[in-house]
């Protein structure tokens, strides 16, 4: 079996929705003007024990992901870090430290990527579970065809 990362939104029952930590900026040096999100990947494989989140910035106004950052979520509390052998757009590390900081001031947030990395983990390990079947679809195939779609993720018409 192969593992990726995956969408923390797959791991949800049918019909549950996540809300992605975003900023709308005006005035941050060094980052163009727009709304960012911030989209929550994690690894599904239950026996691995890798302790991190891979976010991946999506600018709303480009629609496009421009940064993937990863946060260590281990008790050593790493600094988060720009994936490395990933292209990234000019200003990624501006990014990255702005992140960063609202990391190091909102524990809340903290908290919410500990929980939903545990979250995943049980999902994956519990055959029970209504999100069970999607995750290892997922996680043999890297691929899956989601009822829902996060709104940024949308195409317009």
């Amino acid at each position: 079996m192969k593992y990726y990362q995956m969408p923390f939104y797959l791991s949800l029952p049918p019909g549950e929705q996540v809300t992605s930590r975003g900023f709308v900026l005006n005035d941050e040096p060094n980052i163009p003007v727009g709304s960012y999100s911030f989209e929550e990947w994690y690894c599904p494989n239950p026996a691995c024990d890798c302790r991190s989140v891979l976010l991946y910035v999506f600018a709303r106004d480009q629609h496009d992901y421009i940064a993937q950052i990863r946060v260590p979520l281990g008790a050593d509390r790493l600094p988060p870090f720009l994936e490395p052998n990933i292209s990234q757009v000019p200003y990624a590390q501006a990014v990255l430290k702005l992140l960063t900081e609202n990391i190091n001031t909102d524990p809340e947030y903290l908290q919410r990527l500990c929980d939903h990395y545990k979250h995943v983990k049980t999902v994956a390990a519990d055959p029970t579970h209504p999100a069970f079947p999607t995750i290892t679809h997922w996680a043999k195939t890297g691929k899956s065809l989601p009822k829902t779609v996060p709104k940024h993720r949308r195409k317009k018409r």
